[in-house]
């Protein structure tokens, strides 16, 4: 925050007021604005001041200059910056950064942690932290987790001792901070726009700015406002933006047949007001129709959205996912990912993507560089008893057995996935997520179009030997890529018979350096699926089928770790 903008958050004043400062919140409080960058930036050259990042572990804009000060990351959003391990860093996905203050704090003996121990009003504000951030811990929110809770848990204990039992509820102190947040009766016009402003420029040079004010009441309360066009014109010439949003919300009173979970239903609505630019080209003369008055904000459009209880997030809407991918495709990402320059710290353990199987589930492909720049795959499969989904092995829930309403949410919640998925690997801009990394797009092959198509894109993939037929032919090509445990080649079987869709498929062995060939056939019940000789399991198409023994031996002497190409 910078200073000016402190008096505007009352609910984060609040939980100060309960630590009983000397001096009002908002002047003791550190802000960026305090420090001029030259200085800081210097000390932080000079080693004079170290910094901890708290509540984001990126630094961008100018403020990356200032990562070399950085010795200490606590956040709970998504991992965007990469840090050295000299950095020590906390970052899980849970319903407040506070929790894991909290956490941390309670957890060792510094000075901070005991008189974190032994003041209750500051016990009290991280607590009120929490309840904010996670809407008083209502599971429809679906903000909640375990760690909050347990941070809640421990600050209570703190609070009940000190205050001789005499604990405020949770429900009690959430309304008074939920009430502080929207009390914004004594601010001005203007001050509605400045509590939650951002800007983004675009344009030629960055020309255009476009500005976002969120406001705590819906935009039609705040356009009935006295002062609304007065505080528009002063706002906007004060970040100078050419367009600006007006994002309103409203709190609708629940119904008699409102869930019994507590869920709310609200309301947004958004305006559209912009200033008219003139174009001039170099010889002078205006390339566009001009207002009379330039500086007028006209309101575009004002637009409402009715939000109300949502369902899982669409995979399709992140960045990290890339759809129907194979496993060796997926690993050729991630690995390509850490030898391009985007990384600047060091390369990005927990590098990770998220894709579809043609079965219908998901699976996760994430990178340890600590293992030598393996990759992982951890299959996420839908619960039946719940219709959520899960992580399919055991293994790697670590006793961790809930569902989520779906995929993206697993990754954000579950211990496992927080622990590992810390980096996303965005698709190539500008791309749709690839259709089983054939380089067939979503928009170009839709599933129903596709089944006679996708049962032959197995031949466009260079593991499969269409021109091999023999198995002294494929011992050959195999042995040329130095004997790996794991290599594998898939051909075509010569036959007497006219039936050129038997496959062979071959693997190294772990226990002997020699071949082992497997043949595939039509599944015994149904003719259309595809399975491994004397296998009991069937799968619809070539590429499913390599897929799930990329992930599982189930039978063979061992996994199928390392395509051997055609061009060996």
């Amino acid at each position: 925050f910078r200073r000016k903008e402190l008096p505007l958050r009352p609910d984060i004043l609040l939980p100060w007021q309960l630590v009983g400062l000397p001096e009002a919140p908002e002047t003791l409080l550190p802000c960026r604005d305090d420090a001029k960058d030259v200085e800081l930036f210097q000390a932080v050259r000079d080693g004079r001041i170290r910094l901890a990042l708290v509540d984001h572990n990126v630094l961008r804009g100018k403020d990356a200059a200032l990562a070399s000060g950085v010795f200490m990351v606590i956040d709970h959003h998504v991992k965007e910056g990469i840090w050295t391990s000299k950095v020590d860093t906390t970052i899980e996905l849970v319903g407040s950064c506070s929790s894991l203050v909290a956490i941390r704090l309670l957890n060792n003996d510094s000075v901070i942690s005991n008189r974190l121990k032994t003041t209750p009003g500051l016990a009290r504000a991280l607590r009120g932290a929490i309840l904010l951030d996670t809407a008083n811990m209502l599971p429809a929110a679906g903000k909640a987790k375990p760690q909050d809770e347990a941070a809640l848990n421990l600050l209570e204990s703190l609070d009940s001792e000190a205050c001789d039992g005499e604990q405020s509820t949770r429900a009690a102190d959430y309304a008074a901070l939920l009430s502080a947040r929207r009390d914004l009766s004594r601010f001005a016009g203007v001050d509605h726009l400045r509590r939650d402003v951002k800007t983004v420029c675009g344009g030629d040079g960055g020309s255009v700015v476009v500005g976002l004010a969120s406001l705590a009441t819906s935009v039609a309360e705040f356009l009935r406002r006295s002062d609304a066009a007065k505080a528009i014109k002063e706002f906007s010439a004060e970040v100078n933006c050419s367009i600006l949003l007006l994002l309103g919300i409203e709190v609708l009173q629940q119904s008699n047949d409102a869930p019994p979970d507590g869920a709310v239903d609200i309301q947004r609505d958004l305006a559209i007001l912009y200033r008219q630019l003139l174009y001039q080209p170099a010889n002078g003369r205006a390339a566009g129709k001009a207002m009379q008055d330039k500086d007028q904000l006209q309101c575009h459009a004002r637009v409402k959205h009715h939000q109300g209880t949502t369902g899982p997030i669409d995979p399709s809407n992140e960045a990290y996912f890339h759809g129907l991918m194979t496993p060796e495709l997926a690993e050729e990402r991630l690995l390509m990912m850490t030898s391009a320059d985007d990384y600047s710290y060091e390369k990005p353990d927990g590098l990770f993507l998220l894709r579809s199987c043609l079965d219908g589930n998901f699976a996760v492909s994430a990178l340890d560089s600590r293992s030598g720049s393996s990759v992982s795959h951890y299959p996420i499969v839908r619960a039946a008893e719940t219709n959520g989904y899960r992580l399919a092995s055991s293994r790697h829930s670590n006793g961790f057995d809930a569902t989520f309403p779906g995929p993206v949410e697993l990754i954000r919640g579950h211990p496992t996935m927080v622990k590992l998925a810390r980096v996303p690997c965005p698709r190539p801009s500008g791309t749709s997520p690839l259709v089983l990394a054939q380089g067939v797009t979503a928009d170009e092959l839709t599933w129903s179009a596709g089944e006679d198509l996708l049962a032959g894109l197995h031949r466009r993939r260079p593991w499969y030997h269409e021109d091999c037929l023999d198995r002294a032919e494929a011992e050959r090509r195999l042995a040329s890529g130095g004997h790996v445990s794991g290599d594998f080649l898939v051909r075509q079987r010569r036959q007497q018979q006219v039936d050129d869709e038997s496959i062979g498929i071959r693997a190294h062995s772990e226990l002997a350096a020699e071949a082992w060939h497997y043949r595939i056939l039509a599944w015994k019940s149904r003719p259309d699926w595809l399975a491994i000789e004397g296998a009991n399991r069937a799968f619809r198409t070539l590429i499913e089928l390599i897929d799930y023994y990329h992930l599982r031996r189930d039978g063979l002497m061992c996994r199928l770790r390392r395509p051997q190409t055609r061009s060996a």
